[in-house]
């Protein structure tokens, strides 16, 4: 087998130090923008249909982790999860914050909000405000055709036990 030429001292200096240039390889910071990259541009992995295949990009500086870390390691905190806004937005520094996994969990294109006073909330927050189970708002909007205002405020209606 023939042996290879070692690098040069100059380019193993480069090498170290392109390696070195971030130090967040190994964080759970750096991964959150590796799995979102992997989501938007990889065709292989297990996600890509409701991200990359759907249209979902990331903007063009994003597309080095340098350039992501300045856009959002100051509002970073342990604990949160990178979200998009607008779920049908792409990834940039004006669509995207960090919030927590219950928050996020109630910013799927599955959820349904209305606009109340002018403010947008989850119809899932408007029945819990009037005391609604998530279960009773589901089934009356959906399996009963329900309106969303309708099925989060109707009071429900205790059974007479006997």
């Amino acid at each position: 087998m023939p042996r290879t030429k070692p690098h040069s001292k100059k380019t193993r200096l480069k090498i170290s130090n392109s390696l070195k240039k971030h130090g967040m390889k190994h964080t759970k910071f750096y991964n959150v923008w590796e799995n979102m990259k992997q989501r938007c541009l990889n065709p292989n992995h297990t996600r890509y249909s409701y991200y990359g295949g759907r249209g979902i990009k990331i903007c063009d500086n994003w597309l080095k982790f340098d350039n992501f870390m300045n856009d959002m390691i100051t509002t970073h905190k342990n604990g949160l999860t990178l979200d998009r806004i607008d779920v049908n937005g792409n990834y940039c520094k004006e669509n995207c914050r960090w919030i927590t996994r219950f928050e996020q969990q109630r910013n799927t294109r599955r959820s349904i909000k209305v606009l109340v006073n002018g403010e947008m909330i989850t119809a899932i927050d408007l029945a819990k405000k009037y005391g609604i189970k998530p279960e009773t708002f589901y089934r009356r909007y959906r399996k009963y055709g329900w309106s969303i205002l309708k099925s989060a405020t109707t009071l429900t209606q205790k059974r007479k036990t006997k």
